[in-house]
């Protein structure tokens, strides 16, 4: 005698076995590990390679959770479908010029050094691109949905660590208690690492040079064991060699060939350029920074991100992107058009809607709004009191005026709190926490062929229910791993 399940009675039991998931990670941290074993993970977890540089030549663990965080695994899968799509519409921006110029003019001294590079490019010697993307979201606890913060298009960090946090996650889970073992069949493998490397390690064979991968990094990099991973599995896997390189260290080791369009540094020949810096104004010291970055621009060197890729990855653009001109400009197809604005939230241009009544209902419900500059990195963008005082600075104030207007107004996404294990420099607290989910994607095209388009992995970073900011090695958040309910 066969048996079965109504339809209805399933979708209940599933959403029980879900509560009981959700609920077994909720409980207090001691139910599930014990405080004398926090040491025991967090040396395993730099056994692991989860490390950071804490000053020059020391080093220590990653700031991380001892458990992973509960991820609606519908929302998790829809990120990762439409990431191949936001890919594709990235490109299609780098490669309209005059629309990104036209939109870019005038906003802000930064933004401005990035557009004359391009003006001094519009002709790129190299025609491959390379994107190495991410694709941030926030859940909504009112639409149950996820939401885009932003999208990421230059100094893609994490891929390493955040794949070595998986395998660290899934030792916690088996080995801790009987009780967390259940848990771990709903944590996704992440395909963040090898998916990138394998993107370098094409676009380096497309390039066809035979050539070395130059990353550009900065000084005393803190996130340098995320680079090392890369380096190493390029190295490991392909027998490609990685060279890193600050702008400093590139000043007059860094060669073009004007007639060829190849560089090379200290004799090497560069094939592939891997900025993981070069996004923030802080990063550039001086003019001589700014020709390092011209000259990689007008090399035959393929770039991740070029000038175009940069420039499209600024808050204004994706301002942009969620008025239907724009969208339909670089994406025709309305079921892909449906698609992209599912993850849009509101988001206004200060330059044109600055209206009597706008300003009135920032300053009445500040906790509502997120202020952005056109800025990368964390700890710049401005809340609550900051953002009210900047609306208030406008009325009488010519300078704060100009300002507001080169900034975009983002309607604030609100997530539900859920309980975390943080741990940082040794220490581990029970706290509050929201998480932010990215996912990874890569990109590469010509123009006029999609050579490779795919999504590769994903990020979870976790930060207090009262912190503002979300960057890890900022200090605001914890390198954190889904598990899908």
């Amino acid at each position: 005698m066969s048996s079965w399940i109504p339809l209805r009675s399933l979708t209940v039991l599933c959403k029980m076995a879900k509560r009981q998931l959700r609920s077994l990670l909720d409980l207090s941290p001691s139910a599930l590990l014990s405080p004398h074993d926090y040491p025991h993970l967090l040396e395993r977890a730099s056994a692991m390679g989860l490390q950071m540089r804490s000053i020059p030549h020391t080093f220590t663990h990653i700031p991380l959770s001892l458990l992973p965080s509960p991820v609606p695994k519908s929302e998790f899968t829809r990120a990762r479908a439409a990431m191949p799509v936001f890919n594709k519409l990235i490109d299609a921006i780098s490669r309209d010029s005059a629309w990104l110029l036209e939109s870019l003019r005038d906003l802000d001294p930064f933004t401005t050094r990035l557009v004359q590079i391009a003006q001094l490019c519009e002709r790129p010697r190299q025609p491959l691109a390379l994107g190495v993307l991410r694709s941030d979201y926030l859940y909504d606890e009112k639409t149950e949905a996820l939401l885009q913060v932003e999208i990421n298009t230059i100094s893609v960090a994490f891929p390493a660590l955040a794949t070595k946090l998986e395998a660290f996650h899934r030792f916690v889970l088996e080995t801790s208690s009987e009780k967390l073992k259940e848990v771990r069949e709903g944590l996704p493998t992440n395909e963040a690492l090898t998916g990138i490397v394998d993107a370098l390690a094409k676009a380096q064979e497309l390039e066809g040079s035979n050539g070395l991968i130059l990353m550009v990094i900065s000084p005393n990099e803190r996130n340098c064991f995320d680079q090392l991973g890369l380096e190493l599995d390029l190295w490991t896997r392909y027998r490609l060699r990685t060279i890193r390189a600050s702008f400093q260290d590139l000043h007059s080791a860094l060669l073009l060939d004007p007639s060829t369009g190849q560089i090379s540094y200290r004799s090497f020949p560069i094939s592939v350029v891997y900025y993981r810096t070069g996004y923030a104004p802080c990063d550039y010291k001086g003019d001589e920074d700014w020709a390092v970055r011209l000259k990689i621009e007008q090399s035959r060197a393929v770039k991740c991100p070029n000038i175009g890729y940069h420039l499209a990855g600024v808050k204004k653009v994706q301002q942009l992107l969620c008025t239907p001109t724009a969208l339909a400009r670089f994406e025709p197809d309305p079921n892909r058009q449906s698609l992209l604005r599912s993850f849009f939230t509101t988001l206004l241009c200060l330059r044109n809607q600055l209206t009597p009544s706008l300003v009135s209902e920032v300053q009445s419900n500040p906790a509502d709004w997120v202020l952005k500059p056109m800025r990368e990195g964390g700890g710049n963008n401005l809340y609550c009191d900051e953002l009210s005082q900047a609306f208030k600075d406008y009325a009488g104030n010519p300078c704060a005026a100009a300002w507001l207007k080169g900034c975009v107004l983002m309607k604030r996404i609100k997530p539900l709190p859920h309980r975390v294990l943080m741990a940082k420099g040794g220490e581990v607290r029970e706290v509050m926490g929201l998480w932010e989910l990215g996912i990874y994607g890569t990109y590469i095209g010509d123009g006029h062929r999609e050579l490779w388009n795919k999504t590769q992995g994903h990020l979870l970073r976790t930060k207090g229910e009262d912190s503002n900011e979300g960057g890890v090695a900022a200090g605001f958040a914890v390198l954190d791993s889904p598990y899908l309910v």
